[in-house]
């Protein structure tokens, strides 16, 4: 069966085009208008909408999709069961992405609100293909199972879910002739999205990479195995509170999303703990021709991680004391603290360090990586911060809110150029190894992924170590 060495690289190009057009650079425009507005909250309702879906489903459904393609055959030595669907897959979502992208802001009339059911539906044909190729070969051989394996499953579910969904609300705001998701239903919509779907992603994949990776402690899988559980009951349970309590406009009891609220909180800071990404690694790793820059991606990621979740835990408790909802200001802070601050993060730091591996060679530029994390975090701080304060004092911190996404932008493009000259390098320098590398083994398996990790201790002398499952 064919195999596709070079999988990963249209999904990675076109991640990062999405995000640095209707991703971050939308995004920046959209809060240059906020604060020339002098208004904390869109006008652009239907348009913010289809960046935030872009932003789901282009810059991180299409990234991981073309890791997960290029990954997972190789860890469990087996191919792609139909390739052929894997070219389908990227079309179907892609097309779906800009066509939604186009169509939303017109939706509310003829035809553009039926092209923007087409366009769910291609994508969810397009997710569907995806999810049946990825969990094909993690659920065929029950021996080859590791733990982590349950949440990348979970997070393909997910997915799927999450696109089933788009389609079913794309046919009721049609049927209702409006453009925009009513509130309390996107927040139950995001709640799948961005902790059942991605979370559980980078969840899987943390567990699989970082102790190799970073040298750190190896994972407590009993406790993994918990904390998976209450980390997918807590997912359902907020949708379902979030979809009783506004969309159904259901009385419930007061103490009731507050526990639900604590679940999530709870299993998040579990997981973080037995991760153990904040404590001093088992072993001191210097890898061969890696840089290790990566890591400051990594553990900033979890810092954010943490604050996003220690902000929603807390207006759950506001919520509870004083009867009142939060304001729009502080939820968008604590949303851009998740998605940029945590998921961005770990798909920068993520990507400078597989693609290198990827493409057989060493990352173009760590000046630029550096450059990247230092304008990230600072307009991400940026945004976060100033959101909730221009929406209490105004003045100067419009300002600040107002550049701060162009600031975030600047970011992902010095890491776009420096992931694609990371890629462009292997084709220039070293096809035939390329394609050497892919060949399939005399059994008719994949070869497992070998990302080789040159460990050196304090004595100076490295051991070869590889990734493999």
């Amino acid at each position: 069966m064919k195999q596709l060495p070079q999988v990963y690289r249209p999904f990675i190009i076109a991640a990062i085009v999405i995000a640095l057009t209707a991703g971050g650079g939308l995004g920046a425009i959209n809060l240059a208008a906020m604060a020339v507005g002098g208004a904390v909250g869109t006008t652009w309702l239907a348009i913010t909408q289809a960046h935030g879906h872009a932003q789901i489903f282009g810059w991180v459904g299409m990234f991981i999709m073309g890791v997960v393609y290029y990954v997972v055959p190789r860890l469990k030595g087996r191919e792609l069961k139909s390739p052929g669907l894997v070219a389908a897959s990227l079309w179907l979502v892609l097309g779906g992405i800009v066509l939604r992208l186009i169509a939303q802001p017109l939706s509310d009339g003829v035809p553009f609100g039926h092209l923007v059911v087409l366009s769910a539906a291609m994508e969810l044909v397009g997710v569907s293909f995806f999810v049946y190729l990825s969990l094909n070969l993690l659920t065929t051989d029950a021996q080859a199972r590791a733990f982590y394996d349950k949440y990348l499953a979970a997070s393909l579910v997910w997915f799927w879910i999450l696109t089933a969904a788009t389609l079913t609300i794309s046919v009721y705001s049609l049927s209702l002739g409006i453009q925009v998701i009513p509130y309390a239903v996107n927040a139950a919509y995001l709640q799948i999205g961005l902790m059942g779907f991605v979370g559980m992603m980078i969840y899987g994949m943390a567990l699989r990479t970082l102790p190799l990776f970073m040298g750190l402690r190896a994972p407590n899988q009993r406790a993994f195995d918990i904390i998976f559980v209450f980390l997918n009951v807590s997912v359902i349970a907020r949708a379902l509170v979030m979809l009783a309590a506004d969309a159904l406009d259901i009385q419930l009891a007061p103490w009731l999303p507050l526990t639900v609220s604590a679940l999530e909180y709870g299993s998040i800071l579990a997981f973080v703990w037995f991760l153990n990404v904040f404590r001093k690694p088992e072993i001191n790793i210097a890898e061969t021709g890696v840089d290790q820059g990566y890591e400051k991606y990594i553990r900033a990621a979890f810092v954010w991680l943490l604050l996003a979740v220690t902000m929603s835990f807390g207006y759950s408790v506001y919520r509870f004391v004083t009867g009142a909802d939060v304001d729009s200001a502080y939820i968008g802070a604590y949303r851009h603290a998740l998605t940029v601050g945590f998921i961005s993060l770990m798909i920068l730091g993520m990507a400078s360090r597989l693609v290198p591996v990827f493409a057989g060679d060493k990352l173009h530029s760590s000046r630029l990586l550096n450059a990247t994390f230092i304008l990230v975090n600072a307009g991400n701080v940026m945004r976060v911060l100033s959101e909730p304060l221009a929406r209490e004092f105004g003045g100067v911190f419009f300002v600040t809110m107002g550049i701060s996404g162009f600031i975030q932008l600047a970011g992902l493009a010095l890491f776009g150029y420096n992931i694609w000259q990371t890629m462009r390098l292997i084709e220039l320098v070293a096809p035939k190894e390329a394609a050497t590398s892919s060949k399939a083994d005399d059994s008719g398996h994949s070869p497992r992924m070998e990302l080789p990790l040159s460990r050196r201790p304090a004595t100076g002398r490295s051991s070869a170590k590889t990734l493999q499952s």
